[in-house]
């Protein structure tokens, strides 16, 4: 009995470690250095219907996440906006971009959380509010 108690400890331990709904069941490189580097917009569905070409219309779509936490996201041809990224108490990436404001000039900073469920080398998938699903491959 004290065995199969045992084992009942070490496993409920080891998933209340699983820090991402949909994996990696574990991952011995930290939050941190798994979100550095360039991810790429490959995927992204609304109420499960695929949505990626409307969206991007033949462009790319990327975040590119730097060791010092800074970022710059590209959208189609357009030049980047920089920011500031960290990574929140549950595991999300909280990302500030300083935007220009065309209309009356200026600058503002828009905040913005990726609710990762999915965070591994290669991937990373963002879910937010209305079933909207973004995936994202390592570059």
């Amino acid at each position: 009995m004290r065995k199969l108690t045992f084992f009942i400890v070490i496993f409920m331990t080891v998933m209340a470690c699983h820090k991402y709904e949909n994996g990696p069941f574990i991952s011995f490189r930290s939050v941190k250095n798994r979100v550095i580097g360039n991810w790429k917009l490959v995927g992204y569905t609304v109420n499960g219907q695929d949505q990626l070409d409307s969206l991007l219309g033949g462009y790319d779509y990327m975040w590119k996440f730097k060791e010092d936490k800074t970022l710059e996201r590209l959208i189609r041809a357009n030049q980047p906006i920089e920011g500031t990224w960290e990574i929140s108490s549950d595991n999300n990436v909280i990302v500030t971009l300083k935007m220009i404001n065309v209309n009356g000039g200026g600058v503002y900073y828009e905040k913005d959380t990726l609710n990762l469920t999915r965070l591994t080398n290669k991937e990373m998938w963002d879910e937010q509010p209305g079933r909207i699903v973004e995936k994202y491959e390592a570059q």
